[in-house]
């Protein structure tokens, strides 16, 4: 993968044109400069950085599992110091990019526990513009195993799906103008039948707003979730909720009590 996306924000503050190469050479991620690889002996480096006041070039290696050799222009005590500072911040994203995968980040981006670095890193993976209905899809905790095996046959190329926690499933479907289900309730009614022909137990599907952006995806699972949360208050009987059912109940929840009392 790329690592661009973490020498961006670096240039911004610092003015910095920065390179990362593989150990044995392979291009990584750069500010758009080209400063040119250099074989160097792990061993000659102090701290992760050396000098080269000849090439006029500080370099640094970092990275754990996964190592990386990085340039930078300038070889003076000021660019040994940038050379620290950018070592640091790449050592901690890498380490933030080794551990989660896809499905993982998207787990982590649909719950709000993703960091800055994860939520770069999914935003790469999509379109500028997007066509996604979004669920949630809640069940019994020792259920959900036959429902994700029923949605993982059932959704198609594009979707996403991804295990929240042991009762609930968030699954991205994608849309577009000439979809044959013209709105996110029509897909779900057909998807509830589809699911009680097949699986013997209660599902809740929860709707939330279309998604267009990369930006829209967390706030309408969360808005989802807030259906499922109202609606099984208020009508525990039924099998679908949508957000856009309950957004009156949202707007009054976020005012202030002694406006609410008054209203």
């Amino acid at each position: 993968m790329r690592l661009d996306f973490i020498l961006a924000p670096i240039k911004k503050d610092t003015g910095l044109d920065i390179c990362l190469y593989s150990l044995d050479g392979e291009p990584e991620g750069t500010t758009g400069a080209d400063l040119e690889y250099a074989s160097l002996r792990p061993d000659a480096f102090i701290d992760g950085i050396l000098s080269d006041g000849k090439a006029d070039r500080t370099y640094f290696i970092a990275g754990e599992r996964h190592k990386v050799l990085g340039v930078i222009r300038g070889a003076d005590q000021e660019h040994r110091n940038y050379a620290l500072m950018i070592r640091r911040i790449v050592e901690n994203e890498l380490m933030s990019l080794s551990l989660p995968d896809f499905n993982e980040r998207m787990r982590m981006l649909f719950a709000g526990t993703a960091n800055e670095a994860q939520i770069i890193s999914l935003r790469s993976n999509f379109a500028k513009e997007l066509n996604y209905y979004m669920f949630a899809l809640v069940c019994a905790g020792g259920k959900q195993a036959s429902l994700l095996s029923f949605m993982r046959a059932f959704k198609e190329k594009g979707d996403i799906l991804v295990r929240i926690d042991e009762s609930t499933i968030a699954y991205a479907r994608v849309c577009s103008p000439d979809d044959e289900y013209q709105s996110a309730n029509e897909f779900a009614t057909v998807l509830l039948d589809n699911l009680s022909e097949e699986l013997p137990f209660p599902i809740k599907i929860c709707i939330g707003e279309v998604i267009r952006a990369f930006d829209d995806f967390e706030p309408s699972f969360s808005h989802a979730m807030f259906a499922c949360h109202y609606g099984n208050m208020l009508d525990p009987t039924i099998s679908i909720y949508s957000y856009k059912e309950y957004v009156l109940i949202k707007l009054l929840s976020e005012l202030p009590k002694e406006k609410l009392a008054r209203y």
